[in-house]
């Protein structure tokens, strides 16, 4: 298992790039198509420049590893007596006084929702509750505020019979993951992950005193360049003093790098022309008087080739909707020179997300597996770093933090929560031109389309017919509107001032993307740029605003297009229906690099000309592929399928189904079901469940009321299957797992459902929370007839509408079932600066 250190908050970076001015000029200007060559029959992307001669982190298991003895020091106590003393505060609830204790233990959270490190509070054996607002609690407990342990309490802990005393289970596990025990796998050990400011890197900690020695051939022309970073302290007295760590070819000392606690890493390149054509021992040696472990971050030693550098370059733009651009058809001139880049490359104006959220659709775009599988599936960055790709990403959304793995393969992270255009284009060309010379790959994300829409002048105000409508507050989230729209003075002027200020931040983008393209135009070798949007946003075309509550084209309709080096002059647009699970399949085809499994098609041959003749095959092939879209947060739980022009959406828990003809009504005005052949419904429904990988099926939903005794549902003919519908598949707002929000109601408190050897009967026993929750059962064809009964008690034939056994009644539907799998995310508890950056995007709504 990888361990994980963070350090500190966000740390401001200051980078600047001299060569590359990336700054807009006031009112933006068109960025000219740039010069396509005359004979674009070869992308010459397959060829690597072979510069990445070793990466240290793949050669660990052949590395010397020396760590230091093992000491009394290095057992960590995870249990503390808090005998006192006890400062009392001057507030009180009630008759309940507030009083506070040191953390005896360190944390950058001043104020976490959670338990930090799973601490737990005893008095005596008897543990008291932690509490996220003391205002809500009456009874005692604790919480933590700015590094101390606050007890609400009749009088102080040192007076109580039974002391005080922390337990910090996690404590200790994450303070081993950074402490050589003696024993085990070295090279496990020392492999690790670091955050230290806005930036995560992957590395070698090496504890005071430690050395790690490799063997390496040194190429000619060859650099060393590798980053240092302290890692924290977690218990006081750990000390607050920088790391040294030295770094040795053979006997001569080649670097000697310090890093403070908190702060970025310390960046070291050293030129290895000595040691050319020669093996060497390359040692990192840390400094015994080190107060923490340093970490060496991604040792890496290049070599110049004279072979021409490849360049991929992806775009990720967060809530562009498809139709904000001119080049799909936006006719207010909110993106000319994203429209006069995208003249050169090759467009798909027929492009879905697989979610209108942002972290399954980035999942997607970074792996090319659909949003489930693609938790556990290597992204793009882990096929091409060891093919000899630099890699790096530059986000700006909380859902992009490193701990969702979104990092994995990059040795470069950068996350800096709402970060501008600007701010994101800086970072990014710092890192692409410092490896302009080697292959790379590079993740850009851009969050202005985004709430709040506040792109800076002149961009800010370019649409607005009128001043800001009074109540319409400056800074606004999707819940703010939400209430607003409650208000009858809410109306056009209201809708129309806020469409205009999301088009300012498109043309924003737009304008500062203008400068990052010139400047990956200019780097050396060949570049290729794909640039895509995770999902859109709603206007009230459907009655709703903002994102992730409908699957309708406003939400789901993707940008996409891909842009050879040098650009293309008449580059094709294509219509044939694709999705951002394309997208990795695709670079990995244009550069040589073989795939892992993906769900995605590549669609190389649209791009490169020399493979013209194989379109038409690809375009019926992508024709005659469902695509399917879901994963909703803020409604309930639905699944839909684009299939020949169709869309088909199924709700899990109503059944509600409906059915759109794409190709004659975008806007999805006209809801054709009741009108739609059987056929038709019958191809698109087997179409969901292809695309899906789910069973969609007749069969029945059953809605209990009153609950108490087993109920039995006997049918003439075997059925196929029969579960429980997950309640929060019928929540308007679902519970966000990795966020640490819990389900109100989980299945198993429903109840159980089994079904008998003959398939023929099909048992719920009812758990605690069985009130108002549905079952299913699902038919193999034609559902058979049945009869309800209830233990030792009536029984019915069953039927649609209202059958009584009883003191319980069922609420019966015949209709289409899809059998979804449960969620498998893992609950985790976020880190304060986690929360405070969802709260203020509206991710989270307020109290």
């Amino acid at each position: 298992m990888r361990s994980s250190i963070r350090l500190g908050a966000a740390v401001a970076l200051g980078l600047s790039v001299a060569a590359i001015a990336c700054t807009p000029a006031p009112g933006g200007s068109v960025a000219p198509d740039a010069p396509a060559p005359a004979d674009h029959a070869d992308l010459a992307l397959g060829a690597p420049a072979g510069t990445l001669a070793w990466r240290g982190l793949d050669a660990l298991a052949t590395a010397r590893i020396t760590l230091p003895a093992p000491t009394g020091a290095n057992v960590v106590e995870s249990s503390f007596p808090l005998p006192g003393p006890w400062v009392q505060e001057s507030r009180t609830l009630g008759r309940l006084r507030v009083y506070a204790h040191p953390l005896p233990f360190l944390t950058d959270m001043p104020r976490p929702n959670y338990a930090p490190l799973g601490a737990k509070l005893y008095r005596g054996g008897t543990e008291l509750p932690f509490v996220n607002d003391p205002e809500d609690l009456r009874g005692g407990g604790w919480f933590v505020e700015k590094g101390r342990i606050k007890v609400l309490a009749l009088e102080s802990p040192e007076r109580w019979r039974d002391s005080a005393r922390l337990d910090v289970p996690e404590l200790g596990a994450t303070i081993a993951a950074r402490t050589w025990s003696g024993s085990g796998d070295a090279a496990a050990f020392v492999r690790t992950e670091v955050t230290a400011g806005a930036v995560t890197r992957p590395g070698i900690q090496i504890p005071a005193g430690g050395v790690v020695t490799f063997s390496v051939s040194i190429p000619a022309d060859a650099t060393l360049d590798f980053g240092v970073v302290r890692a924290p302290a977690l218990l006081p007295g750990e000390g607050v003093g920088g790391a040294r760590v030295t770094a040795f070819i053979g006997d001569d000392e080649i670097a000697d790098a310090r890093a403070a606690s908190g702060e970025l890493p310390v960046d070291e390149a050293v030129p290895l022309a000595k040691w050319a054509g020669t093996t060497v021992d390359l040692s990192f040696r840390a400094d015994a008087g080190n107060p923490a472990n340093v970490v060496v971050t991604a040792p890496t030693i290049s070599a110049k080739t004279g072979r021409s550098p490849r360049h991929v370059i992806v775009v990720g733009i967060d809530t562009l909707r498809q139709d904000a651009l001119g080049v799909y058809g936006h006719p207010g001139g909110t993106s000319p020179e994203l429209d006069a880049w995208a003249r050169q490359a090759v467009v798909f104006t027929a492009a879905w997300a697989p979610a209108p959220r942002t972290r399954p659709s980035f999942r997607t775009a970074l792996t090319g597996r659909y949003p489930l599988a693609a938790q556990a599936a290597p992204t793009i960055a882990e096929t091409l770093a060891p093919q000899g790709f630099r890699t790096a990403g530059v986000v700006a959304n909380v859902h992009l933090v490193p701990r969702f793995g979104f990092n994995d393969g990059f040795e470069h992270w950068h996350y800096e929560n709402g970060a501008t255009a600007e701010q994101q284009v800086e970072r990014a060309l710092a890192w692409q031109s410092a490896h302009a010379n080697e292959d790379t790959f590079l993740f850009l994300h851009l969050m202005d389309p985004h709430t709040f829409y506040a792109a800076p002048a002149p961009y800010g105000e370019r649409f607005q017919k009128g001043p800001r409508p009074a109540s319409v507050p400056e800074i606004f989230d999707r819940w703010h509107i939400y209430r607003l729209m409650e208000a009858p003075t809410f109306g056009a002027a209201e809708k129309a001032w806020i469409r205009a200020a999301y088009d300012g931040e498109v043309a924003y983008t737009s304008a500062i993307l203008s400068r990052f393209f010139a400047a990956v135009e200019s780097l050396p070798g060949r570049t290729v740029t794909a640039v895509h949007s995770d999902h859109g946003e709603e206007f009230w075309e459907h009655g709703a605003y903002e994102h992730n509550h409908s699957l309708y084209e406003e939400l789901v309709r993707a940008v996409l297009w891909f842009r050879a080096p040098g650009g293309q002059s008449g580059a094709p647009t294509i219509d044939a229906p694709v999705g951002l699970q394309d997208l990795v399949p695709t670079l990995l085809d244009l550069v040589g690099a073989t795939p892992s499994p993906t769900d995605g098609r590549s669609l190389a041959a649209f791009i490169d000309p020399a493979r013209a003749a194989e379109r038409p095959a690809l375009a019926d092939a992508l024709r005659a592929r469902p695509l399917v879209i879901g994963h909703l947060m803020f409604e309930k739980e639905r699944w839909a399928v684009v299939y020949r022009g169709w869309k088909y959406i199924l709700h899990t828990g109503s059944g509600q189904e409906e059915v759109y003809d794409l190709a004659n009504d975008r806007g999805e005005t006209t809801d054709l079901v009741d009108r739609a052949p059987p056929e038709r419904l019958a191809s698109l429904r087997a179409a969901l469940a292809e695309a899906s990988g789910w069973p969609v099926r007749p069969g029945w939903r059953l809605r209990f009321d009153g609950p108490r005794r087993p109920v039995e549902l006997v049918f003439d003919a075997p059925i196929a299957d029969a579960g429980i519908i997950d309640p929060e598949a019928e929540r308007t707002t679902r519970a966000n797992l990795e966020w640490g929000e819990r389900p109100q109601v989980t299945v198993s408190e429903v109840g159980t459902v089994s079904v008998s050897p003959d398939r023929r009967t099909v048992r719920f026993l009812p758990g605690p929370r069985a009130q108002g929750r549905r079952i299913w059962v699902a038919c193999a064809d034609v559902c058979p007839a049945g009869t309800a009964r209830i233990a030792d008690g009536a029984e019915a034939p069953l039927t649609s509408g209202l059958v009584t056994l009883d003191s319980t009644t069922l609420e019966t539907a015949l209709g289409t079932l899809i059998t979804v799998p449960a969620a498998d995310e893992a609950i985790a508890a976020p880190a304060s600066d986690e929360m405070m950056a969802l709260e203020a995007l509206g991710y989270v709504a307020p109290d």
